[in-house]
């Protein structure tokens, strides 16, 4: 299993993009194909893909400089519960303190926010709805990578 960034529009993005529709947007009654997606070329996009290089889980990174926002980090349920989630996350905190990041923001959902707490996020403010459900906002300082 390895990490990788990804090129927008390779075929290993749509496939983060099938994984991404599948698994966050439809439960949540939304679909990728009425999306706008266009800003996601200003991105960067992260997989970890198995042994045969299917992407297994994604996430993004929007924005540039000290602070960035992670988004719609997803692994697929097959392989939930077995830390691909905390490796994702940690090689993606590590690629972009080599970028010159000192501040990964997002907003968890309420469900996730153990998750992430556990790898050193910090909650920031009260629940807001986003999509339709809650979230928190959360942050890590990237001082140094404790993975």
């Amino acid at each position: 299993m390895s990490f990788t960034p990804l090129t927008f529009h390779s075929e290993q993005y749509k496939i983060s993009l099938e994984l991404r529709n599948n698994h966050l947007w439809k439960p949540l009654g939304l679909d990728m194909k009425d999306a706008d997606l266009s800003n996601e070329k200003n991105d960067r996009h992260f997989a970890w893909l198995n042994d045969s290089d299917k992407v297994i889980a994604s996430a993004i990174i929007s924005g540039s400089g000290d602070i960035v926002k992670l988004r719609q980090m997803v692994v697929h349920p097959d392989y939930q519960g077995k830390k691909i989630g905390k490796k994702l996350l940690c090689k993606i905190e590590d690629f972009m303190i080599a970028k010159g990041s000192a501040r990964i923001e997002l907003h968890a959902q309420v469900q996730a926010a153990g998750f992430y707490s556990k790898l050193g996020y910090k909650k920031d403010g009260e629940e807001f709805i986003e999509v339709g459900i809650p979230h928190i906002k959360m942050f890590r300082n990237l001082l140094c990578s404790t993975c």
